[in-house]
């Protein structure tokens, strides 16, 4: 099997080789093989060279052979020649760690060789929950288990992230079944991400995550069948989201010189501020008739034209009682200016939110998820006529 190799590793074994000092007390002319560990290299290390420059077609090739040797009674030493020569260098063991590191320290980290632009599909699978994020026209959705506009900015972070997916480290190239289940955590794996590519050719691609890594804050992850390695905690937790924080906070959004009117009900009392087209001034029409204040209408207005929440907490409200939306504290409904005809979108605000009562339940009529509002916005949108 061919794969890329990181550069990291190799330099840092090249740079050391190319660089070997020895004092004149260690160097053994005609050393005994035997006695240095020569006669049965530790280790080998071949090298290919090409001398000349860069565009010369004519370059001098050669082979240069390390061989390494220990023995037991010079511990900490590290006994090198070079094939051909009988010099023998004594040198501390450093470079020996060098040599001695697993094939899989030279895998390239970059664990996807894929462009962020060109997923068309991410399937999540995590504890309790399954969803699917999909790119329709340049535009990322959620398609279960709701279908609903996405954030745009955490799907792109996603997307991004895992195309651009480097390892920490390869720890197995052929991991056995059994650590595989018990060691890593990745026999049936807890949190799934797969990719599916724009190019329908092109095959799907599940990245797994299993167990943490003992005494660090690394987690075993897998590519399909293929080698085991290590990511960093911002992974997980990047796969790990809910798929509620895909919902776009910003609720709706309207262009502040295209709304019309705003009716405010709460306590079964009812009113309403309007504004005809091209005139400045709000009118209260309700309990009395008047023409608003315009710091007062404008604090509603404010939040009305870029409603915004602060968490979703659920795609859908089956039991609106459990929210406080059966019977709402507060409910306004918004008219503006549509291409053909008026547009109307109604919110009801429900109970408070537990540990948090500042905060309320929201939902908006037509989407049945339900999302907190900050108690900013209920306040402006609250008050009496």
């Amino acid at each position: 099997m061919t794969l890329d190799a990181e550069a990291q590793p190799i330099t840092e074994l090249l740079d050391k080789l190319s660089g070997l000092r020895a004092n004149d007390k260690e160097i053994r002319d005609g050393a005994d093989p035997k006695t240095v560990g020569l006669d049965k290299p530790h280790a080998v290390v071949n090298l290919a060279l090409e001398e000349g420059k860069a565009d010369d077609k004519d370059k001098k090739k050669r082979d240069l052979t390390y061989q390494f040797g220990t023995n037991d009674k010079e511990k900490g030493k590290l006994f090198i020649r070079v094939e051909g020569w009988p010099r023998v260098n004594a040198l501390g063991d450093e470079l020996l760690k060098l040599v001695d590191r697993p094939v899989l320290a030279y895998r390239h980290r970059k664990v996807l060789d894929v462009a962020a632009g060109d997923l068309a599909k991410i399937d999540i699978a995590r504890a309790g929950e399954e969803y699917t994020l999909e790119k329709k026209d340049g535009d990322w959705k959620l398609t279960k288990p709701a279908t609903a506009k996405a954030d745009a900015s955490k799907a792109d972070q996603l997307a991004s992230d895992l195309t651009r997916l480097e390892s920490v480290e390869f720890v197995a190239d052929a991991p056995k079944d059994e650590d595989l289940d018990k060691v890593y955590g990745l026999a049936k794996a807890p949190l799934r991400a797969t990719i599916h590519l724009t190019d329908a050719k092109k095959p799907a691609q599940t990245l797994a995550i299993g167990n943490q890594r003992a005494g660090k804050d690394e987690w075993y992850a897998r590519l399909d069948k293929g080698s085991v390695f290590v990511v960093k905690k911002d992974v997980r937790e990047l796969l790990d989201r809910e798929s509620l924080t895909y919902r776009p906070l910003e609720v709706w959004k309207i262009a502040g010189d295209d709304l019309q009117e705003i009716r405010i009900q709460k306590d079964a009392k009812a009113y309403s501020l309007t504004r005809k087209e091209k005139e400045k001034d709000w009118k209260i029409a309700g309990p009395f008739e008047a023409t608003a204040v315009a710091g007062a209408v404008e604090a509603i207005t404010d939040e009305v034209a870029r409603l915004k929440g602060e968490k979703f907490v659920a795609h859908a409200a089956k039991e609106l009682e459990k929210f406080g939306l059966d019977k709402p504290y507060l409910s306004v409904e918004v008219v503006s200016k549509g291409e053909k005809e008026p547009k109307k979108s109604k919110l009801r605000v429900g109970k408070p939110v537990a540990k948090d009562e500042k905060n309320r339940y929201a939902h908006v009529e037509g989407d049945g998820a339900v999302f907190v509002l900050g108690d900013k916005v209920v306040s402006a949108l609250a008050k009496d006529a």
